[in-house]
């Protein structure tokens, strides 16, 4: 899905993305590789973990970090 649909129809509140549908490359809005805070925003959840994952602390998360942080919000999506 286009992040920039995806993220009207959050804005809507026509969409609660389940976290294992959420992929790197849909959150790496400008394709840099690196998913920003502001491109984090789109998922609340991350942006709440958002720092916590930044390891090397430069403001981004790479796809390393990123999906380490799936493994603790999943877990919170799913009521666990």
């Amino acid at each position: 899905m286009n992040i920039k649909y995806l993220i009207v129809l959050l804005s809507l509140g026509f969409v609660m993305p389940a976290v294992a549908e959420i992929e790197f490359s849909n959150i790496d809005a400008d394709g840099d590789g690196l998913i920003t805070m502001e491109e984090a925003a789109v998922i609340p959840e991350l942006k709440e973990v958002f720092a916590d994952f930044d390891q090397d602390k430069d403001g981004t998360l790479n796809e390393e970090e990123f999906d380490k942080s799936l493994e603790v919000i999943e877990p919170a999506d799913k009521g666990g």
